[in-house]
């Protein structure tokens, strides 16, 4: 059984979305193609045989599909969201950039591909929160290149994983180096290597090291407490008590998944699902949303000013709009 979806593409990212159709094979049909730039993935169309729409609300009412799958949020009003009418938004960019944009449509289901906390590593680790103790130090890198995510999408993924293990931070400290001459005005604008340290409440530390301009790409979180070390990449998951003896770790894999690799095997999870249930989290846990992005507004502010910045302050602006 094959299920419909349709695509909004940008050209840079057109190579990509045809790897992940030959990978998912026949259990998906693209119905639908579209793009604000419809020149810039004429063969894409070619090779799914789909004119390219170039407005994502009469795209998705005309070309209504199970999974709609987006690499970029370029030509997508917010309001046009709610078009999906009930559809699965498979993004491999944050949805939303601001606190303001964050939408209320509460039917609305989004899942980021190639998420961390959805990838083998990740479930083969299951929950080792009350062996680890309390939480010490967070440290979480992620690498690669644009390509396969933009800062932004690195950043978000980033503090998602971090805020799973702590706290709200009392402060952030990061720095932007690459090919930009200064630090961007917008989330999206972000590109280059990111480094970052955040100090939490509760005396523990976050560490961050991003970058979506990497020759190699690879994830890798780790997590100590009082009691235990934890370490988890893409494919492997090792816990270790604070004396190194090993409690636990998962085989070896048997090959690399690569980041499209690990954009199929989820999206492959959710087509295997015999209760229809989402195992992704979607984007109306609205509080969880609203803690990433003030992480990602804390860090682009503090890499403009050159000072720690306090996510909590960011809070309080806004709700002062």
């Amino acid at each position: 059984m094959t299920t419909e979806v349709t695509i909004w593409c940008s050209g840079e990212h057109a190579t990509t979305v045809q790897r992940i159709i030959d990978l998912m094979g026949s259990s998906i049909t693209p119905i639908g193609l579209g793009s604000a730039r419809p020149a810039e993935i004429g063969e894409l169309s070619r090779q799914l045989d789909c004119p390219v729409e170039d407005d994502f609300r009469k795209l998705l009412i005309d070309r209504p599909a199970a999974f709609v799958l987006t690499t970029t949020i370029e030509g997508i009003d917010p309001s046009a969201l709610e078009a999906t009418n009930g559809a699965r938004l498979l993004s491999i960019e944050p949805i939303a950039a601001s606190l303001d944009e964050l939408p209320n449509n509460l039917d609305l289901n989004v899942t980021m591909l190639a998420e961390f906390m959805h990838c083998p590593g990740w479930h083969c680790a299951a929950d080792p929160s009350e062996v680890i103790g309390t939480v010490q130090m967070i440290n979480f890198t992620s690498l690669g290149p644009h390509s396969e995510a933009s800062l932004f999408a690195r950043l978000y993924d980033a503090w998602q994983v971090a805020l799973r293990f702590g706290d709200m931070p009392e402060s952030i400290d990061a720095s932007l180096t690459g090919p930009l001459s200064e630090p961007p005005e917008t989330l999206r604008g972000l590109t280059g290597h990111m480094s970052i340290h955040a100090r939490n409440s509760t005396g523990s530390t976050t560490t961050l090291q991003l970058s979506d301009r990497a020759g190699i790409s690879d994830r890798y979180l780790q997590v100590i407490g009082d009691q235990a070390h934890l370490a988890i990449g893409n494919q492997h998951y090792i816990l270790a008590h604070s004396s190194g003896e090993l409690i636990d770790r998962s085989a070896p894999p048997e090959h690399h998944d690569t980041f499209v690799d690990l954009m199929v095997r989820q999206w492959r999870q959710l087509l295997d699902q015999s209760n229809g249930e989402a195992t992704g989290r979607t984007i109306h846990d609205l509080e969880v949303d609203r803690r990433i992005i003030t992480c990602c507004l804390a860090s682009l502010l503090s890499s403009r000013t050159g000072e720690p910045e306090s996510p909590q302050t960011l809070i309080e602006m806004n709700r002062g709009l």
